[in-house]
């Protein structure tokens, strides 16, 4: 993940100009907590959380994390100092969430789209522009009165840095063409992905605006590799 040299002094320095970046997708991530507890909605999570500082839990697939950073997104934009409790990984984060000992937890749409169809999870918002098609009743945070709340939990193909630039237009415009095409982005859409296509210059463009909008966080909420 492109922050994570901010999040560790092991890692003094960003790799990202080793790699020749390619092609990107993304999922859509999301906040969700157990039905039992009353509205979904951020700023009641938000209000509970200025009443009893600290009984706010939030829980995340571990420290430093991506799903950790958006908790910390999440809080400095609502104004409220969740408790962050990170796990080993997704799964133990939503079964404690299941098991009412921890209040939520940030997931991607797809990790936990199952839980919410059955009723197990009821979905608190999702941090994207336009609601998940795969989650239609679930507001965005966005449309609840978050604009900055848009995050995508990312991921794309890279090559070594140094690859001839034809090369690299060629594999992009033959990904960007099979992206296109309505069966493949059905099943992908169907996953839980939005294939994003595109340039390898906004690709590029994007990982730099990511390390920059993530390392604020980062130091603006004191997270640490521990």
């Amino acid at each position: 993940m492109p922050p994570t040299p901010r999040c560790s002094p092991a890692c003094p320095t960003t790799r990202s100009a080793d790699f020749a970046p390619l092609a990107s997708g993304e999922h859509s991530a999301g906040a969700q907590r157990e039905p039992g507890s009353g509205s979904e909605e951020l700023r009641r999570v938000r209000g509970a959380g200025q009443a009893k500082p600290g009984e706010a839990t939030f829980g995340s697939a571990g420290n430093a994390t991506s799903t950790h950073l958006i908790v910390e997104l999440l809080g400095s934009i609502a104004g409220v100092q969740f408790t962050h409790i990170p796990f080993k990984g997704d799964a133990p984060s939503v079964t404690e969430v299941l098991g009412g000992r921890v209040v939520a937890t940030v997931n991607t749409v797809p990790g936990v789209l199952g839980h919410i169809k059955g009723g197990r999870l009821r979905g608190i918002g999702i941090a994207s522009r336009e609601r998940s098609p795969l989650l239609p009743d679930v507001p965005t945070f966005v449309e609840q009165g978050y604009p900055d709340a848009v995050v995508t939990s990312w991921f794309g193909l890279v090559m070594r840095a140094g690859v001839p630039r034809d090369v690299m237009s060629k594999l992009n415009a033959e990904i960007s063409a099979s992206l296109a095409t309505p069966e493949l982005r059905e099943r992908l859409m169907n996953a839980g992905m939005t294939p994003v296509g595109g340039s390898t210059e906004q690709f590029a463009a994007h990982i730099r605006s990511e390390i920059e909008r993530w390392g604020k966080v980062i130091k603006s909420r004191g997270i640490r590799i521990q």
